[in-house]
């Protein structure tokens, strides 16, 4: 009976100490403990979604954290009169404080929507809010944080099994300047967050619900057997070209996507989007677990694809890689430390933080995914 006991101690150790193993093993626990820094940490925008309270019960709850003063938020829209067919304008209404510790922080309405159609119904009707914030320093997350606290202890809800709310990390490239952003710091940054090796672990961590799950996803067979081919070194132009115009053609059924010359997949896209509307481009452009789009436009203000994105009001140009993966459950400040982390060794260790993928010895990963179930579904427009 001792014996039996004995066995059933000891094995309890063995999982527990392996479970450890694991924790300690995952890239963005590593990332956090060994590599994040205050002090080299690059500044990050948040985005935060809830549910739980409204606009006027959170704007005094976060104003006693961070001081400032509340104000009146209020974007013109505009959509489509669906009796008169004529553009309609409206105004999305929220609170604004300003002059605050984080300096100034929007609080207002997010529909969640996947397109263009009946905007103004969707804001007065959605229950979720979103709070963003400007780029801030690391001191200034752990002041957010407080007021993240207090808004939970409130009754604000995050994340759940019917709500598909997140935090959003968007983390500055290069210090804002395009002359600092390299496309080889950017493409070890997203190697070593979508390798399968780290994508398994890293998703073991986040525990994304499925119904969040449509809304996030890898990049398109063809980009990520690029993106995974240590041999793959493009310029600037090379990989907005790939990035955003073959990779939009090959989620568009183009077959031969990959080898149409850049002046060809540029007429075949602009074909495209002109006949069927923008929200054919959302798979590449944000339903992706690192949207890639904002600081690709921000890189190619001129390109034409770029100017058209703008004019949709559903993108904007901004020097970010935004992380879109982590749940709400209010615990900002790990998050910013855990994905700072990765950046910060991204960039300073280049390609020896891929030691282990594949990409020091220039062997090939062996790599296989299918389509995330947005982009199927985006198909069938």
């Amino acid at each position: 009976m001792r014996i039996l006991s004995l066995m059933k101690v000891v094995t309890f150790l063995l999982i527990f100490s392996l479970a450890l193993q694991a924790l300690a093993a995952n890239p963005l626990i590593v990332a956090e403990d060994r590599y994040f820094d205050p002090a080299f940490m690059p500044r990050v925008g948040i985005e935060i979604e809830l549910t739980g309270l409204s606009l006027e019960e959170l704007a005094p709850i976060i104003q006693k954290k961070i001081g400032g003063v509340i104000q009146v938020y209020k974007k013109e829209e505009w959509d489509f009169d669906p009796a008169t067919k004529k553009p309609l304008r409206y105004y999305v209404v929220g609170k604004q404080i300003e002059k605050s510790l984080l300096g100034a922080l929007i609080i207002k309405p997010e529909d969640n929507g996947t397109s263009n159609d009946n905007l103004k119904e969707a804001y007065q009707k959605t229950q979720v809010v979103e709070i963003v914030t400007e780029p801030l320093n690391y001191a200034q997350v752990e002041v957010l944080q407080k007021a993240m606290d207090a808004i939970k202890e409130a009754g604000a809800l995050g994340t759940s099994r019917v709500s598909s709310v997140s935090i959003q990390i968007n983390v500055e490239m290069g210090e804002g300047l395009r002359e600092n952003i390299l496309v080889n710091d950017i493409l070890t940054i997203l190697r070593g967050y979508l390798h399968p090796d780290p994508r398994k672990d890293i998703g073991f961590h986040f525990k994304v619900p499925k119904h969040r799950q449509k809304y996030l996803g890898l990049f398109s067979d063809g980009m990520m057997e690029r993106l995974m081919d240590p041999l793959y070194h493009p310029s600037w132009e090379k990989f907005f070209e790939d990035f955003m115009y073959r990779q939009s053609l090959e989620i568009l059924g183009f077959a031969k996507a990959w080898s149409f010359s850049p002046k060809r997949a540029r007429r075949l896209l602009r074909r495209e989007v002109e006949a069927k509307g923008f929200e054919v481009l959302l798979p590449v452009m944000k339903w992706n677990y690192i949207r890639v789009s904002s600081l690709m436009m921000f890189m190619f203000p001129k390109d034409w694809l770029t100017q058209y994105l703008l004019e949709t009001d559903w993108f904007k140009d901004h020097p970010i890689l935004e992380f879109r993966e982590p749940n709400n459950d209010f615990r900002v400040n790990s998050k910013v430390r855990k994905i700072t982390g990765h950046v910060i060794r991204s960039t300073h260790e280049g390609v020896v933080a891929l030691k282990g993928l594949g990409f020091r010895k220039g062997v090939l990963p062996i790599f296989k995914v299918s389509r995330p179930s947005c982009q199927r579904i985006m198909l069938n427009l």
